[in-house]
């Protein structure tokens, strides 16, 4: 949420814009046994030569003092513990989408998981 907010305020500073929405959508739901967490904002987009680079730790594009480049990095280790998948739909000058997955648990396993293989 932090660097959605920053985009947006990038992306009007940077075209002195004051038309359009500053806007972060947040939406939940379940599908195909997943919940799904998609977190999408209207800044200024990430660039395709960078995205590769978003998720390793201490990359980022902001200046100096502003930001440490660990949030999506954890962000990313976090999903993966819990053993989620986090996608990205990007355009620039138009806005990002994060797509967030956990898989449901019944019963303490995971409904993918075989229930005769035990958790290590």
């Amino acid at each position: 949420l932090i660097n959605a907010r920053d985009a947006i305020e990038e992306k009007w500073a940077q075209a002195g814009r004051r038309d359009g929405e500053k806007k972060i959508i947040l939406k939940t739901r379940v599908k195909d046994r997943n919940i799904m967490i998609e977190i999408m904002d209207t800044g200024i987009g990430i660039p395709k030569s960078i995205l590769d680079k978003i998720f390793e730790p201490f990359f980022t594009t902001k200046k100096v003092g502003k930001g440490t480049g660990l949030g999506l990095s954890i962000s990313y280790g976090i999903v993966q513990d819990y053993d989620g998948t986090i996608d990205v739909e990007t355009q620039e000058g138009v806005g990002s989408k994060f797509i967030i997955r956990f898989p449901i648990l019944l019963e303490g396993r995971n409904q993918n998981e075989d229930p005769k293989m035990e958790r290590k």
